[in-house]
């Protein structure tokens, strides 16, 4: 067939594909419904799945956790922070600028509880710890419920 090579039967070099408008009556395809080129979109447009768009869902997953979190062994701390940093980096890239602040809104909320909790745990322990030993069992165990030994 002319305008095509002996090994491509799309008129190209071998592995070349399609060629858009080959001379000679080659094989020649119609570029793609609305494709007008690369000039098409903006600079800075990314494609949907752009990578950092993960570390923007990994912020907004943890931080919504996080105040839950806390009251299971004080996880959400952790969770907290991570989504905290992978929040950052997700606006340093760019890239799920929305979910990356709303993480890192919950993830400071879930350190404000942090926080609460641990003043009021100390409070308790500065008030229970100066009583004397059975005392101080007991006002524990009245102040924290779910420590009580049975």
């Amino acid at each position: 067939m002319p305008g095509t090579s002996p090994s491509s039967p799309y008129g190209g070099p071998p592995g070349a594909g399609p060629v858009y408008g080959a001379p000679g009556g080659g094989a020649a395809y119609p570029p793609p419904p609305g494709s007008a080129g690369p000039s098409q979109y903006p600079p800075d447009w990314r494609p949907p799945g752009q990578p950092g768009n993960g570390l923007a869902t990994a912020s907004l997953v943890l931080g919504v956790a996080s105040p839950f979190l806390v009251f299971v062994c004080f996880i959400g701390l952790l969770t907290a922070i991570l989504s905290i940093v992978f929040g950052i980096v997700a606006i340093a890239r760019q890239t799920g600028k929305g979910r990356a602040i709303t993480g890192i809104a919950f993830s400071v909320l879930a350190l404000i509880i942090f926080a609460a909790l641990a003043l009021w745990f100390y409070s308790v322990v500065q008030e229970c710890g100066q009583l004397p030993n059975g005392l101080a069992e007991r006002c524990l165990e009245q102040r924290i419920p779910w420590l009580a030994t049975g």
